[in-house]
């Protein structure tokens, strides 16, 4: 995970904030109800990639709403603004989301709180990588 782009100035939070990108897609994927609360902020709410709202009971407690099964951290960039955090990473996964199947890349936008020594999953986005990659390719209407 050494070669992965994470950029802070400070290697303490580097690690810090890496480590709590993988253990949340972990907790995830193993359906780990108590390490999601521990992580999860109980005014936390984001969006899915297809727009569904999410509160911390939906990710934490309805495991009917997404089955994670495989994830790879390929890239994450942090900024610092005091005592928040704001992430954005690459993952490729293997993603069920109420029907639909995900496997390629999403980016995640986390909004995370440094809570007295806890940081806090405060807010969220996740969209499909490979979006972007066809919306490239059209050609923009000059008019």
């Amino acid at each position: 995970m050494d070669s992965l782009p994470v950029h802070l100035p400070n290697k303490k939070l580097r690690t810090d904030i890496l480590t709590l990108e993988v253990v949340l897609m972990q907790a995830f994927a193993d359906g780990d109800q108590t390490v999601l609360a521990s992580l999860i902020d109980e005014e936390c709410v984001g969006f899915g990639v297809f727009g569904d709202l999410y509160s911390r009971t939906r990710l934490v407690s309805d495991r009917r709403c997404f089955a994670l099964s495989a994830s790879t951290l390929l890239s994450l960039e942090t900024k610092l603004y005091g005592e928040v955090a704001v992430t954005l990473s690459e993952w490729n996964v293997n993603l069920e989301t109420e029907g639909a199947f995900i496997h390629g890349p999403v980016r995640i936008s986390r909004v995370w709180n440094l809570r007295g020594n806890c940081w806090k999953l405060v807010a969220f986005h996740v969209s499909d990588a490979r979006l972007g990659k066809k919306w490239s390719a059209v050609t923009k209407h000059s008019g």
